[in-house]
């Protein structure tokens, strides 16, 4: 039988069944169409030998003021600083405990490197993180490192050593237990119904309302530094002057040393961070304070000059007073930085950091409608008052923001029903929403794009673009 020429069709066609799409291409992978015909994709190269654990959900590029070429990295596991193809664990910490003997070894074929830890409120669950230091030896091990955490229980939960024990023993002596925040899903899971949440949770046949969110990354550059948190979570800082070492910090926890003058006003100077005016901390109750301040009380900063500020216990209020001197009083808590939050950027714009979908003025419940941000040129100021320029606004269409988008002209704001635009207007508003377009659908946090000024994105059925400055919209 003489052999016949078959001719494939180029490109894949899914539109049809494997029967009906006769002399074509069906399924492929790693295969590109060149002139007609199939050819491989030129493949991949490893960039380091390094890696990291986790799925990558976030990739955010910058380069620092002393030119260090950096790349943000956000799993569902950990956040991590990438220099030199060495990725840096800065995942934040949410939690310091100091424990007593706290290790129980075991022989048993099989299981000999796992250790049982105890801690009564360790707020752990699978698969987190946690640092221990000062560990003495127990069993033949000595337990200091970074260990993830399995089969938690409420007071216990195990870790896997590096070896296996020599003996069945129970100690460890004063350790330190560093708990990094707790992980997020890798996927996402069924959000309501049967089959949704953990084995045995809700009713026989009908499971339980919703899951965990899968673990979403924004992060934005304040100067040099990061502004990073996921999707539902806190905002975190990290200090690019510390160094790829050095971990991310809760927003409203970064701060630094101070003294203070004896003097009426008293003068407080702040060693490493510039704070605005009307900025609200708190000084660490295990510091020394000099007469006249109180630890734990809200001060508002006043007349801020450089590093040097006045503080009062109201935001208009008298100042205080010092009768003696006092240092290395730690700032501990900047009040109102939102706790949650579900996206952020940092506008182009006199530099304001924006959230949408975040937590009220003295509330800790999230709000998926509104918007808040900063006063200018401050990531900590967030307090509103004729001083400053904080601020917040609730849009109506929707009920909650999907994602947000900077864009030459303004910032874009999805809803899962609308399309806002949002615009700096200058004190006393700081910024306005106007809205664009109703009855509108966006898929994700990650669904848009800006090319050559238009704006694209990814609805639950069609793709879409903007048109006209963004007042106009068209299915592509």
């Amino acid at each position: 039988m003489p052999l016949k020429k078959i001719l494939l069709k180029p490109g894949v066609n899914q539109e049809n069944t494997r029967y009906t799409n006769e002399n074509g291409w069906y399924i492929s992978e790693k295969v590109r169409f060149r002139q007609g015909t199939p050819e491989k994709i030129g493949g991949w190269q490893r960039i380091s030998p390094y890696t990291f654990q986790g799925i990558c959900r976030l990739l955010w590029n910058w380069v620092t003021l002393s030119f260090d070429n950096l790349l943000a990295v956000g799993t569902n596991l950990k956040f991590y600083i990438e220099r030199g193809g060495v990725y840096n664990d800065i995942t934040p910490i949410r939690e310091t405990a100091t424990l007593t003997n706290p290790f129980t070894t075991n022989i048993t074929a099989g299981t000999a490197n796992r250790v049982l830890v105890t801690d009564a409120s360790h707020g752990a669950k699978n698969n987190d993180f946690v640092t221990f230091s000062g560990a003495s030896a127990v069993g033949g091990l000595t337990l200091n490192g970074n260990y993830q955490i399995a089969n938690v229980t409420t007071n216990t939960y195990t870790i896997t050593a590096a070896s296996n024990a020599t003996s069945v023993a129970t100690g460890g002596g004063t350790v330190t237990a560093k708990y990094e925040i707790n992980v997020g899903p890798a996927i996402q899971g069924a959000v309501i119904g049967w089959g949704s949440g953990a084995w045995g949770q809700g009713a026989w046949g009908v499971g339980v309302s919703g899951t965990e969110r899968l673990r979403l990354w924004e992060a934005q550059n304040w100067g040099e530094d990061l502004v990073f948190g996921y999707r539902g979570g806190a905002l975190y800082y990290w200090d690019a002057t510390n160094g790829v070492s050095t971990r991310g910090v809760a927003l409203n926890a970064i701060g630094g040393n101070v003294t203070f003058t004896s003097a009426s006003p008293t003068v407080v100077t702040f060693s490493s961070i510039l704070l605005s005016e009307g900025t609200a901390v708190k000084f660490d109750a295990s510091s020394s304070m000099p007469s006249g301040v109180t630890a734990g009380t809200t001060y508002y900063l006043r007349n801020v000059d450089g590093a040097t500020a006045n503080i009062s216990a109201a935001p208009t209020g008298a100042l205080a007073n010092a009768a003696s001197t006092g240092s290395g009083v730690y700032v501990s808590d900047l009040v109102d930085v939102p706790t949650k939050q579900n996206g952020m950027i940092v506008s182009d714009t006199s530099r304001f950091l924006l959230l949408f979908g975040t937590t009220a003025y003295g509330s800790a419940v999230l709000d998926p409608m509104l918007i808040r941000w900063s006063n200018q040129e401050s990531v900590v100021d967030w307090i509103p008052a004729v001083t400053n320029q904080a601020g917040s606004l609730r849009l109506s269409h929707g009920s909650q923001i999907i994602t947000e988008l900077q864009t030459r002209q303004e910032i874009l704001v999805w809803t899962d029903s609308a399309l806002y635009s949002l615009q700096y207007l200058g004190p006393p508003f700081v910024w306005g929403s106007q809205l664009l377009a109703d009855n509108i659908s966006i898929v994700s946090l990650n669904a848009t794009a800006v090319a050559s000024n238009v704006v694209y994105w990814m609805g639950w059925i069609n793709f879409i673009r903007t048109t006209d400055g963004y007042k106009r919209y068209v299915v592509i």
